[in-house]
């Protein structure tokens, strides 16, 4: 059987925000394979619920692992920060003043403009993240703060494909 731990040790991946996604990719049909239900035809009914349990944590480890946001929000996590998505709101008002101004800009028919800068930020924010969480000793709420940043920049990037989309 496969150890379980953190998300990163299960894939046998350094606990940093930069990752080679295709290793990731790689790594992920490795596991699947040993947890394939074929491979637990005459175990126990007990060891096929593990091994389906087992599966269904390397699925949701893959899901974390190869999406940006969700990877830095776990990385935190194992590092002991939580970045209160939800009930914090404490943010640069510079920040939400940008927000608000990409928002209205978006709203005014501007798509594409928002769009491309929208993209922009997210690369930024990607880079950053790198520089913040593969360091050592980096002050883990600038990284908090970037990733919430992060958060922002995603679900605007989700409305925009929905604007897109209607």
């Amino acid at each position: 059987m496969l150890e379980k731990g953190d998300y990163f040790t299960l894939f046998g991946l350094p606990q940093t925000f930069t990752q080679d996604l295709s290793q990731i990719k790689s790594r992920y049909h490795r596991l699947q394979q040993k947890m394939h239900p074929d491979n637990f035809v005459h175990a126990t009914p007990q060891e096929k619920r593990i091994a389906v349990e087992f599966a269904a944590t390397i699925n949701e480890a893959y899901r974390t692992l190869i999406t940006p946001l969700k990877r830095a929000i776990y990385l935190l996590k194992v590092r002991g920060v939580d970045i209160q998505s939800e009930t914090d709101t404490n943010m640069p008002i510079e920040f939400l003043m940008q927000q608000m101004e990409m928002r209205e800009r978006l709203a005014d028919g501007e798509v594409l403009q928002v769009k491309e800068e929208v993209r922009a930020k997210l690369m930024e924010s990607e880079a950053k993240l790198s520089e913040l969480l593969d360091a050592q000793n980096t002050p883990l709420p600038l990284a908090r703060e970037e990733v919430r940043k992060m958060l922002f920049y995603v679900r605007l990037n989700e409305e925009i494909i929905e604007k897109d989309q209607s």
